[in-house]
């Protein structure tokens, strides 16, 4: 007689074969991923083994695999009166992409830091339950700008070798303030307001003296220290009837001096790195020197058939400054006792050095 047997029949693998294997791709998610099997179409009830490694102990379960990871997974597929089939599938979990951005904020200057403690998790974010906590160091007082910069820590179920994150510092930024007013508008620092018909509560008003004057400076730098965080600048110029653009160029730290009787007009800008920019005008008014010269009496001369005078003043109201004054002549003069009381008049000029443009002089006449 002879032989017969039924051999093991070969289970087809391959996109149309009974054995289908799928693998997995994916970034991280925090979930456990693994392959699957299946067989169809065989006659008889397959089973599965899996492996780690080509080598490795065989399992019924499938290793799964939750980090970041580019691995093969080894499977078996046997059933009853089949060859086993033998394979590999790839699982890969890649990175997860998190971007961190630190929030944007915008303030006008206040002496005050600004802050702002925030952070906006973008990209694919955390896996769920995961995440991290933020320490700030950003921070902006002055006017300017700057980043809102910052560092994290994961928090403890959450491994950095799951995660491609990438920081971005938001921007800080402070704006110059306003303490308002300026030319036009008048809303000066300070105490008290503007004299009536004056431009500025830091006009100044003197009498002629002879000396150089300008605005009240001192209660000027006073008045806006006081509104004013850090260090202010005040530049001066003489303006008249110019606008802020045109005296801008020719202002220094030196405010100008006057001296002669007459009214001035000073520009005058106060720099702050925080604040924008002062400009007003104030006025210098220098009023003429009062001087009242009455002129001597004398009326007991005795007749001698000689003209007789009395060549003398004096001086009330102000004095003339040191220095200045007048030259008179041409006194007047009584000879004869028919001619009664004579005014006593006289004519005067300026003595050199002496502008009389400076003076409000008064005569008063005695009598001879």
């Amino acid at each position: 007689t002879g032989q017969i047997a039924v051999v093991a029949a070969s289970i087809p693998v391959g996109p149309n074969g009974a054995v289908s294997a799928v693998g997995y791709t994916n970034v991280y998610d925090g979930a456990a991923h693994g392959i699957a099997v299946s067989a169809r179409d065989l006659l008889t009830t397959p089973t599965y083994a899996y492996a780690a490694t080509e080598d490795g102990e065989w399992s019924a379960t499938s290793p799964v695999f939750t980090d970041v990871c580019d691995t093969q997974v080894w499977y078996r597929v046997s059933a009853p009166n089949y060859a086993p089939v033998v394979g590999s599938v790839g699982v890969r979990i890649t990175t997860r992409p998190v971007t961190l951005t630190s929030k944007s904020a915008t303030k006008v200057y206040d002496g005050m830091p600004l802050t702002a403690h925030e952070v906006v998790v973008g990209g694919d974010g955390f896996a769920d339950g995961e995440g991290a906590t933020y320490a700030f160091t950003g921070s902006q007082t002055v006017v300017g700008t700057s980043e809102n910069a910052f560092t994290y820590t994961l928090n403890e179920n959450t491994s950095v070798d799951n995660y491609e994150i990438s920081v971005v510092n938001g921007t800080l930024t402070v704006t110059k303030a306003s303490i308002g007013g300026g030319e036009g508008d008048g809303n000066e620092p300070g105490d008290g307001g503007v004299p009536e018909g004056g431009l500025s509560k830091f006009d100044a008003a003197f009498v002629y003296d002879g000396e150089g004057h300008t605005i009240d400076t001192n209660a000027l730098t006073e008045a806006f220290a006081a509104v004013m965080t850090g260090e202010s600048v005040v530049e001066y110029a003489a303006g008249g009837s110019k606008s802020p653009a045109t005296v801008s160029d020719a202002m220094n730290c030196v405010p100008p001096c006057f001296t002669n009787a007459g009214e001035y007009v000073v520009w005058y800008k106060v720099t702050n790195p925080n604040y924008e920019d002062f400009v007003h005008r104030a006025k210098v008014t220098i009023a003429k020197r009062p001087v009242t010269l009455t002129s001597g009496t004398k009326l007991d001369f005795v007749y001698d058939g000689q003209p007789h005078a009395c060549p003398h003043f004096i001086k009330s109201g102000h004095d003339f400054v040191e220095g200045e004054g007048i030259v008179a002549s041409n006194w007047a003069t009584v000879t004869r006792v028919d001619e009664g009381e004579v005014a006593n008049t006289f004519d005067y000029v300026a003595q050199e050095g002496t502008d009389l443009a400076n003076y409000e002089i008064a005569v008063v006449t005695g009598r001879v």
